[in-house]
């Protein structure tokens, strides 16, 4: 797996009581308020447990829960990619590492940056922070594979952004050399023909693109 991934990379309040002119009152010490707990998301929750490595954390559940959160942006990260992978092409692990773990700051379940992290900690030596990021990096993309197979429309990956879809296409040896976008029964999807550079044999891989869709008829 490991191979391959490097192949084709990438926040007081006082009480005064008001004072008598003839009974003078003692004025109470001032109090200050309990701060309210700050109410942990969904997503919130679900990170501390997967970077525990929970082995019950559900990474659908977990992917889902980030597109619903507030730093959900599905074009955000992609700038970052054409340096990520430059880093790794020039085995410039100590800054490939920074700008992996730059997006994973915002984006915890962005599997291009877990894939470059674990090719730059393996490299580097760093065994277990290594193993966790493969970790992450099996979790997120069994998710997106789930009982799918991309074939056709009614097989296809259901992709909270496009960087799921290269980094499942990276996963598998895979190179992208064309997009189509298409619409059916009001269902959007990207087609992306791949080739297998080891045979170069063509094929198409189908990707429901629903929910990025649905965010950006939001903004």
């Amino acid at each position: 797996m490991t191979r391959r991934l490097a192949g084709a990379f990438l926040i007081l309040l006082f009480v005064v009581v008001p004072v008598s002119a003839q009974t003078p009152q003692a004025t109470p010490a001032p109090t200050e308020e309990t701060p309210k707990p700050t109410q942990k998301t969904k997503y919130d929750a679900l990170l501390e447990k997967v970077k525990l490595k929970d082995p019950s954390v559900n990474f659908t559940e977990l992917r889902h829960a980030f597109y619903e959160s507030a730093n959900y942006n599905p074009q955000s990260p992609m700038m970052t990619y054409r340096p990520l992978n430059a880093a790794i092409a020039q085995k410039n692990y100590e800054e490939a590492l920074k700008i992996a773990e730059g997006v994973l700051s915002k984006n915890f379940v962005e599997i291009n940056a877990h894939m470059a992290a674990q090719i730059a900690y393996q490299e580097t030596g760093n065994a277990e922070k290594a193993e966790f990021h493969k970790f992450m990096v099996d979790g997120l993309l069994n998710s997106i594979k789930s009982s799918m197979d991309g074939k056709s429309k009614e097989k296809a990956f259901e992709v909270i952004s496009i960087n799921e879809e290269y980094g499942l296409i990276r996963s598998l040896g895979l190179r992208p050399i064309k997009q189509a976008l298409q619409e059916d029964k009001g269902h959007f999807y990207d087609v992306i023909t791949v080739v297998d550079p080891q045979t170069n044999q063509q094929s198409q891989l189908y990707f429901n693109i629903d929910k990025p869709f649905k965010w950006k008829s939001k903004q």
